[in-house]
């Protein structure tokens, strides 16, 4: 008897989150009345909100795993290639709570059910000491950029979490949760969803001298320079430089908007082309430069 209590006490207790009433929908975002919104094309439920202040990468990450919107309890940082899903340039608005310098900064988010106070949201990603960010502001995005972890400054925490394929995207999300008849406690009550794998690709350093700069006529989503550095062991390799490439001198300043300069000396963190032309697809992209003298 009292184990049937047990369980119908979990049941009870399970139900508020069970099920959650449909409040609005956006194209292919659905938000629901327990403050999370499901984006149906990445099967991403996210947070309807960020945290909504700066915070850096550490407080950021703790955020999001103890975040307990819906009752789901397996939230988490979103991977930069998660956050750039949630941008769109053919759509823009203010943001809301940047600091006064940044407060007339417009961000291109593809819906307006998710509310992005600033124009950047931190990311899982890491890359020895630095993490990812994704900005959402022009010019300067869609930018996939990098930052020490005790950073905050306009940094903004947005919890995710990936839903079940087969979950219904009806008036009422079904809850990915099975109640055991076992003893009744929330490991056993709640079916763990599996975490996908981070996406993105491997970032790579490669340290050189700037030999040549060549002028592209790139657009946003394409290479503007592309340019080729020699180490001190006389290996030559090609990078493409794209508008969303962070560049940065030798005391960390941005300086993005000053182009790349020949005859100095530059680590240049790099992956693959794989979205871009038939002449580029393969090829390396300079993530970041920064300049070592």
């Amino acid at each position: 008897m009292k184990k049937g209590i047990a369980v119908l006490m979990v049941f009870v207790l399970y139900a508020g989150f069970a099920f959650a009433g449909e409040k609005a929908r956006d194209g292919r975002f659905i938000a629901y009345d327990n403050g999370t919104v499901l984006d149906t094309k990445t099967n991403l439920m996210w947070a309807a909100k960020d945290n909504g202040s700066d915070i850096n990468w550490q407080g950021a990450k703790s955020y999001c795993e103890n975040y307990r919107g819906g009752g789901y309890t397996d939230w988490r940082l979103p991977t930069l290639d998660e956050l750039a899903e949630l941008y769109d340039e053919s759509k823009s608005r203010p943001t809301s709570s940047c600091r006064a310098l940044f407060s007339s900064y417009t961000i291109h988010v593809a819906t307006e059910l998710i509310d992005i106070t600033c124009f950047k949201v931190l990311a899982s990603d890491t890359n020895g000491s630095e993490v990812g960010n994704f900005w959402f502001a022009m010019p300067r995005a869609p930018r996939k950029s990098w930052h020490k972890q005790s950073f905050s400054e306009n940094s903004r925490a947005l919890p995710v979490r990936f839903v079940k394929a087969n979950a219904s995207t009806d008036s009422n999300l079904s809850r990915e949760t099975t109640i055991s008849t076992g003893s009744p406690t929330r490991s056993d009550e709640v079916e763990q969803v599996q975490q996908p794998l981070a996406k993105g690709e491997e970032t790579k350093i490669f340290i050189g001298k700037v030999e040549k700069v060549t002028p592209l006529l790139g657009g946003w989503s394409s290479p503007y320079n592309k340019i080729v550095v020699i180490d001190d062991k006389g290996t030559q390799e090609t990078f493409y430089v794209m508008r969303a490439t962070v560049i940065t001198d030798a005391s960390g300043k941005d300086i993005s908007g000053s182009g790349t300069k020949r005859d100095k000396k530059v680590e240049v963190k790099y992956s693959i082309i794989t979205n871009g032309s038939s002449i580029t697809n393969g090829k390396y992209k300079a993530d970041s430069i920064k300049y070592l003298d």
